[in-house]
């Protein structure tokens, strides 16, 4: 009977801790971050006079926690799928998948429209593993071959 009253006290103690305290709060860290791609486009013409696009790129990126710190350098993959009007991208929808080692990335989901970029940070591995948050994006230079983006990521890691 003893045994079983102080049990049931130790689950009641946990179970107070648990409800006062809640789940632990991620971490958020600021990042700013830049990247050149390289892009290999293909677009399908479709019979309403819109474009399908689809793409993908690789490059480089780096990124600095925006208090300060050592910047990190990153290798980029991302791929897209989107519609193009006669003279507009209507929407592109894409991935990226951003790796400092083989043992540290995070990934990214976002769309394009004529708003702007809107993208969320979809998990990670690592010093990321189970990242989300969010990111913006704004290209500073494109041509054929490659394009320059400036970015922010405002990321919580368990």
């Amino acid at each position: 009977m003893i045994i079983q009253r102080h049990m049931l006290l130790r689950a009641a103690a946990s179970l107070l801790c648990v409800v006062i305290l809640g789940p632990a709060q991620a971490d958020t860290t600021s990042y700013a971050g830049t990247m050149e791609t390289y892009p290999v486009k293909r677009v399908m013409p479709l019979g309403s006079g819109d474009s399908v696009i689809s793409g993908a790129a690789d490059g480089v990126a780096t990124i600095v926690v925006t208090t300060g710190g050592t910047p990190v350098l990153l290798s980029v993959i991302c791929s897209g799928l989107g519609l193009l009007g006669e003279d507009t991208l209507k929407h592109l929808d894409f991935y990226c998948s951003f790796t400092a080692d083989d043992d540290n990335s995070f990934d990214v989901h976002g769309r394009e429209d004529a708003s702007g970029f809107k993208a969320a940070i979809i998990g990670g591995s690592g010093r990321w593993k189970g990242a989300t948050g969010t990111a913006s994006f704004e290209r500073v230079a494109v041509t054929e071959s490659s394009a320059q983006t400036n970015f922010k990521l405002e990321m919580a890691t368990p």
